[in-house]
């Protein structure tokens, strides 16, 4: 396999951890400067065709001022499948070389779950919860697939997603194999291990356990099942579940309703990715200062999850989190 030098010379045009590392992060830090149409298919100023209030720029700063949007600015999509904020307006205001942008959304009813929040759940209350998420992972990949892998609408991945990320200034994809896809992860995660060292190892090198798992990555995670694209939530950590009781409150509801929130990394990745996400987004939040980390409902959790899939990817699984652990290559 290359050494890190071959590969932050491809990538940045450097060849030693320190100064590779300063311009992976300044680029982390600042952001490419891409062209909006780069960014998304919408003509803006967007607006959709019917809508409640939009808010005016001063509604706005109010709002941000404390963390809350009026509700009347919200209302229900009925038709939707898959629950998801509806957008109502994108826009910028101007003045600035770089304006900031605002986007006015649906606001969704209901609670943000967290851990305190799960465990006062009954164990009947709690299958209910993991049933809507279910059905809301089986809708979103119910949808047919485009053949390619990215973003909605054709759309190559952004260029600061972890998994693909190599620059950071650049779009990667839209890719149209798994083939070309595996390579784009494989340099991605070349560069997360490459950047990614501890106090007892020389920094210019991989370490054992990097140089295992990048040698291996693309044949194990090119034999795995779950090749095909899916549309995938890639941020599916509790604090991106909108619970909303169907009848009394949290505590004693019969029933809920699920909306994930934080769509911002949907696209199309592999289908195995969905599972991986929860794994990385739900490991170490099943946790109180008093008692610990909960570890068996963590897992129970997740297998619940893995229930409501085609299958549950345990071979694709197992490698990426061996890869996240020693290589810290993430997903979003």
């Amino acid at each position: 396999m290359r050494s890190k030098a071959e590969v932050f010379q491809e990538h940045f045009n450097v060849r030693t951890y320190e100064e590779a590392s300063n311009i992976y992060q300044a680029n982390s830090d600042s952001g490419p400067r891409l062209p909006l149409s780069s960014c998304t298919k919408l003509t803006l100023p967007y607006e959709a065709s019917s809508h409640p209030g939009i808010p005016s720029f001063e509604e706005i700063a109010i709002g941000m001022k404390n963390n809350k949007i009026s509700e009347r600015f919200g209302y229900r999509d009925e038709n939707c499948k898959v629950r998801v904020p509806k957008l109502y307006a994108l826009f910028s205001r101007g003045g600035d070389i770089h304006p900031p942008y605002y986007m006015v959304m649906e606001f969704i009813e209901g609670e943000l779950m967290n851990y305190k929040k799960w465990v006062s759940l009954s164990s009947e209350q709690r299958e209910k919860v993991h049933c809507k998420i279910s059905e809301q992972l089986q809708l979103l990949r119910s949808v047919p697939s485009e053949g390619y892998y990215g973003r909605v609408k054709t759309q190559g991945f952004y260029p600061q997603i972890t998994f693909v990320q190599t620059d950071g200034e650049q779009i990667r994809g839209p890719y149209r194999s798994y083939e070309d896809l595996l390579s784009a992860m494989h340099a991605a995660a070349e560069i997360q291990g490459g950047i990614t060292i501890s106090s007892e190892n020389d920094p210019e090198v991989y370490t054992p356990e990097q140089k295992l798992h990048l040698s291996e990555f693309k044949f194990r995670l090119g034999k795995c099942s779950g090749h095909e694209p899916k549309l995938t939530h890639v941020d599916p950590g509790m604090q991106n579940w909108v619970v909303r009781p169907l009848d009394g409150s949290m505590q004693s509801a019969s029933d809920y309703e699920v909306t994930f929130i934080d769509w911002g990394g949907l696209g199309w990745f592999p289908a195995w990715v969905q599972m991986a996400s929860f794994d990385t987004a739900i490991r170490g939040t099943f946790y109180d200062k008093t008692t610990g980390f909960d570890e068996n409902e963590e897992n129970r959790f997740l297998a619940r999850v893995a229930q409501g899939l085609e299958e549950s990817y345990a071979e694709a699984r197992e490698f990426y989190g061996k890869v996240f652990e020693s290589c810290s290559y993430g997903i979003y």
